[in-house]
């Protein structure tokens, strides 16, 4: 699947692309895995004290610029025919929407 997403892209994404796909290539179910325990950590981050639910959602963001890079190829929007740019963005502004607010302390 990401060998084919480089049918279209410029030549530095579709290199890209191409080293992607020969890294993961015979090792589907290790990378689903590894994907699905760093999801999980993520998802369990939230509820871990502050400086814990920050590295979880900085965790989040390298995900999903990861998977909006490679996977997505930026939603296709540099091949001339992509219509939006996919989730990427809008994944990491959720991660900023749960970033734990910063409390002042009181002044005498």
């Amino acid at each position: 699947m990401i060998a084919g997403m480089a049918s279209g892209e410029p030549g530095w994404l579709a290199s890209l692309d191409r080293n992607a796909a020969n890294l993961v290539a015979g090792r589907g179910t290790t990378v689903a895995v590894t994907l699905a325990v760093v999801l999980g950590l993520v998802a369990a981050g939230v509820f871990l004290p502050v400086p814990g639910a920050r590295a979880a959602l900085i965790l989040a963001v390298v995900v999903a610029a990861v998977i909006w890079v490679v996977g997505q190829n930026f939603g296709g929007i540099l091949t001339g025919s992509g219509t939006d740019p996919n989730t990427g963005p809008l994944l990491i502004l959720l991660a900023a929407a749960y970033w734990p607010a910063t409390r002042r302390k009181a002044t005498p």
